[in-house]
């Protein structure tokens, strides 16, 4: 079982639905940064919600990119996690 942090979205966010191709755009309204993600980009951001953990966010976008096994993106996922983090678009959920 992972002891990894919760995390969910900064307040100071926004974002556009994604469009067809998976992509999506991501702003950060207090530094006036706006991020543009690919579809795996655009898969982990959206199951940031709160709820899940760096391993969960893996099971999210595994089952929503077809991947057979979260392991297989869990690596990705988890380093994502972490840019997202340090530019301050998602935070840790206080226990």
């Amino acid at each position: 079982m992972s002891t990894d942090p919760v995390v969910r979205r900064a307040a100071a966010t926004a974002s556009l639905p994604p469009g067809p191709d998976g992509r999506l755009v991501v702003a950060h309204l207090d530094t006036s940064e706006v991020y543009h993600l690919d579809a795996t980009g655009a898969a982990i951001w959206l199951a940031v919600d709160g709820r899940r953990n760096a391993g969960g966010i893996a099971v999210a976008v595994a089952e929503r990119l077809g991947v057979p096994s979260s392991a297989l993106v869990e690596p990705s996922c988890r380093d994502f996690v972490g840019e997202l983090l340090r530019l301050g678009l998602i935070e840790h959920v206080d226990p």
